[in-house]
This record gives C-alpha cells, sequence and structure tokens, in this order.
C-alpha cells in the first residue's frame, strides 16, 4: 500500500457573508486539497486550510505541500503515525500543510480497510452536535442572528468579541436566544485586566459563559493565568495551542482550564497526543476550526465521534459558505453522507478542486 502518486489543486469559495473577528475579516476560502494515491489505486484526500492564526496563505500552503511530496512517495500508509512524526520533525511549522497530508493518508487507509475514522479512533459512527459563531458585527444583528440560530435548533453559541459594544451585543443575544448557551472568544483582543474585567462585567449582568477563550495574547502565559485566577468562567486556549509540546506546557503551568483543539493547527496525529495530555491533566477539550470545508470539518467531527473525548464542539465553518461539497441543512448535527473515510464523496472532491 504504497504512496504512487500525489496531487495538489486549489478549493475556493466566498463566504455567504464577511465574517469578521477581533484580528480582521474573512470573506473568502480559499483552501488547497492534497490526494494520495496508492499502488494498488486507493485514494484519500485531505484540505489545508489558510488562516491568520497561522500565517499561511493558499500559496505558502501549495508551495510547502510540493517540498514534502518527494519525501511520500513509496511510503505506506499503513504507517500513518510514522509518516506524521517524520513530517513533524522535518516540515515542524508547515502546520496546515502536514495536516492535509495526514488528512489524505488516513482518509486512502481507512478506505483501503472499509472503516470510517471514527472507527480508526477507537469510536463508533455517530452524529456530533456543533455549536455555531456570530461574528463582530452590529448588536441588532447579533440579535437577529441569534434568534434565528436558535430556531434552527442549536442550543450553542459562539460569540466572537474585542470591540467598542461587545456587552451591548451579548446583552441583545441573551435576550433573543434565551435558552442558548454562549462561549465568547476574544482572539487575543484584551490585556489581562481587561479581559478580566470584561468577564466579570458580564457576570454582573447575569450573563453566563461557558467559556472563556484566548482573552490575551497566546504567548501571554502569566496573563492567561491572571484571568484564569481572576475570571469568573473557564478559560480556553485555541491560538496557544499548536502541539503537543504546547498542551504539555500550557498544562505543566496551570493557565487553562480548556484545551480549544484544532487540526489546522495542531496536525491530525499530533492531536491524539494533545486529547491524552488534557485527559491526564484534568483539562476539558473543545474542537474548533478555521474556514474550512466538510473534508476537514468531517475528519475533526470524525475525531470527536470516534474518541468521544470532546466536551464542546465548534464546526460550523461549513454553514457560512455559499456551497458546500455535501448537501447541507444548517443545524446542529454534523453527519458524514459516506462510512468510509472521513465521508466526504470522492468524487464530488475531484469535481470541485482547480487541480494544479
Amino acid at each position: 500500500m504504497e504512496i504512487s502518486k500525489i496531487k495538489i489543486g486549489k478549493l475556493e469559495e466566498p463566504l455567504n457573508s464577511p465574517f469578521e473577528i477581533s484580528l480582521g475579516v474573512m470573506d473568502k476560502l480559499n483552501s488547497a486539497v492534497v490526494c494520495v494515491e496508492t499502488n494498488e489505486g486507493t485514494k484519500g484526500f485531505g484540505e489545508a486550510a489558510p488562516s491568520m492564526f497561522t500565517g499561511d496563505t493558499q500559496s505558502i500552503i501549495l508551495e510547502s505541500i510540493k517540498a514534502i511530496e518527494e519525501s511520500l512517495l513509496g511510503r505506506d500508509i499503513r504507517n500513518y503515525r510514522k509518516i506524521s512524526k517524520d513530517l513533524q520533525k522535518r516540515f515542524e511549522f508547515q502546520y496546515t500543510a502536514r495536516t492535509a497530508i495526514e488528512t489524505a493518508v488516513i482518509d486512502a487507509f481507512t478506505r483501503y480497510k472499509n472503516i470510517s475514522m471514527s472507527n480508526l479512533f477507537g469510536g463508533v459512527n455517530r452524529n456530533v452536535k456543533t455549536d455555531i459563531t456570530i461574528p463582530i458585527t452590529k448588536p441588532e444583528k447579533a440579535g437577529e442572528l441569534a434568534s434565528t440560530y436558535s430556531g434552527l435548533g442549536f442550543k450553542s453559541l459562539k460569540i466572537k468579541v474585542g470591540s467598542g459594544d461587545d456587552i451591548e451585543r451579548l446583552s441583545t443575544i441573551c435576550k433573543k436566544a434565551p435558552n442558548c448557551s454562549l462561549k465568547v472568544d476574544a482572539n487575543q483582543a484584551f490585556t489581562p485586566k481587561e479581559a478580566v474585567g470584561f468577564s466579570r462585567k458580564l457576570e454582573k449582568m447575569g450573563i453566563d459563559v461557558e467559556i472563556f477563550e484566548q482573552p490575551v495574547d497566546k504567548y501571554d502565559m502569566k496573563g492567561l493565568k491572571f484571568v484564569k485566577e481572576n475570571s469568573p468562567y473557564p478559560l480556553a486556549v485555541d491560538e496557544s495551542l499548536f502541539s503537543p509540546s504546547d498542551a504539555f506546557c500550557i498544562a505543566s503551568k496551570g493557565v487553562a482550564d480548556v484545551f480549544n483543539l484544532k487540526i489546522m493547527e495542531s496536525g491530525l496525529v499530533p492531536s491524539i497526543d494533545i486529547i491524552s495530555i488534557a485527559e491526564s491533566a484534568g483539562i476539558d477539550l473543545m474542537i474548533g476550526c478555521m474556514s474550512e470545508t466538510s473534508i476537514s470539518i468531517m475528519t475533526a467531527a470524525s475525531l470527536v465521534s470516534g474518541t468521544n473525548a470532546f466536551s464542546y464542539v465548534d464546526l460550523d465553518s461549513l454553514f457560512f459558505l455559499e456551497k458546500n461539497l455535501i448537501d447541507l441543512e444548517i443545524g446542529p448535527e454534523l453527519k458524514a453522507p459516506e462510512t468510509y473515510g472521513h465521508g466526504i464523496p470522492h468524487a464530488s472532491i475531484e469535481q470541485a478542486v482547480d487541480w494544479i
């Protein structure tokens, strides 16, 4: 089962509306897609989604994959963990490119074995329930979105903050969707004192928050610990977490209650190690996403379904695309349309990608 051929291509799709967070505005998905094919004809597909967090762009990712692909030819897909370890050593900072390759290799392996990724990760196929995110927008618009999403069955909303009207926006959302739980994500927008003051103000207003995510700079371990010890809400790290070594450092310093793991930041196989570290340290787990298609979203959902390790799920980016690779109704349940691999039909991917 040796890799005999590798293809790469572009997958671009506009968002159905601009998506603003504290670090900037996104209006288009620009992913790279990898296809690996074995000497026996088995194929696997993976996605690399650039983001402002990793510093990747589509062109950088494509060049990274080109640099990596020669080292993959002739490798046996059954040794996917060894392939992953080698990629981590040789291409440490090519996060998203590595994730795409890992996903493609594992997709091929599980289809060769006639099993799903959920099965490979240790569980049965089951639906995964996600929250949905409300970006930085006017309070009135945020309230409308909250009401709409609540009506579609979502029970949990993730609110982006980091602007001057955050308090009004959250207050409006609470009124429009009173039965929804809330996560608050600052994307490093605050100083430690600002973050504590903000969270205490929400508490005084009676706004309950499940998770306060990445309130301060990703490198500020002292600041994160200050917020954790003085905020009334559990603190989650996201941009601070890119590797198992990051997870070990964060756990040992006691600066977080929750890991928000993203396979685009951590890689697919290393995510298993991060899960083990979190469980050993008594840290809760959340899974999140960048601006991604159903290829990587369903891969991440398979990790959730297989490991049964995540208390919080934020895999909603496919709801913000104008078009999807699969028929999709906006709602909290994610279910892959096929039983093998990550579940996305290969024919749909082949047709959608602009192969180079």
